[in-house]
This record gives C-alpha cells, structure tokens and sequence, in this order.
C-alpha cells in the first residue's frame, strides 16, 4: 500500500481492521487464484487509494454509516474512507455483497 504519493497534501491512514481486510481479501486470492491475480488485485486495490488521494472527493457520501463516510467501488470491493484535515482514514475494505451496515 504506497499511502503517500509526492503529489498529494493528503496522509492516507488505515485503521487496523482496513489492514486486517486487505490482508484477508489478498490471501484468499492468493489462493483461489494464485499469485499473479493476487498481485493483479493488489494493483487495483493501490490504484483506488491513489484515487482517493488525488481526489478525496471522489467517494460517494455514505453517512448513513459513520459521520463522514464516503465509499469508493474498486472491482468487487468497497473502500470505505473519511477525510479529516490533510488525514484520509481507511476504515474498511468490504466485498461488494456484504451487509456493510453490520461490517462498519
């Protein structure tokens, strides 16, 4: 996860359980479908970060979840993010068809 490009005033943070996610969803790659997806997927999953930090805006408001939430779709997955100041928190990363109300 490169959480701090030298174009952006942001600081991408993960919470623990964001880190715990992405470890999960890469394993479980790994495998299912072998290193060179799992790779694959973790590009992905960097791009969206880096999308977030270029934009933070970018991200649909979900407040209906947590104070501030925004979402972002990346493939099957949801990153769920705040901004605070110059901070984006990384709250959760959650597969497309879980019940996100019972996961955030």
């Amino acid at each position: 996860m490169n959480s701090n490009p030298t174009t952006s005033t942001y600081k991408l943070h993960f919470s623990l359980q964001a880190k715990q996610d992405i470890d999960g969803i890469l394993q479980y790659t790994l495998e299912t479908w072998g290193i060179a997806q799992m790779k694959k997927y973790s590009q992905f999953l960097d791009e969206g970060f880096q999308t977030i930090l270029r934009n933070p805006a970018i991200g649909r408001e979900k407040i209906v979840y947590f104070p501030g939430c925004r979402q972002l779709h990346v493939k099957r997955h949801m990153i769920f993010y705040r901004i605070n100041n110059n901070e984006i928190g990384i709250v959760r990363v959650l597969r497309g068809d879980m019940d996100f109300a019972k996961w955030l």
